[in-house]
């Protein structure tokens, strides 16, 4: 009686290293615009408040 074989498993894809970069890279990229998007409401929240939340309909 034989167990399964433990040398029948097929290594990585030899593109494998390139997709994990560029999705290391791809999401890298969205959490600084992310950020970069965070930062940006951040600094502008008094003057949004200031000119769009206080305006007055009709006035």
């Amino acid at each position: 009686m034989s167990g399964p074989s433990t040398t029948n498993y097929l290594p990585l894809d030899s593109d494998a290293p390139s997709v994990f970069s560029i999705t290391l890279m791809n999401d890298r990229i969205f959490v600084a615009f992310t950020m970069l998007l965070l930062y940006d409401h951040i600094i502008t929240l008094d003057m949004e408040i200031e000119w769009i939340w206080t305006f007055v309909k009709g006035a």
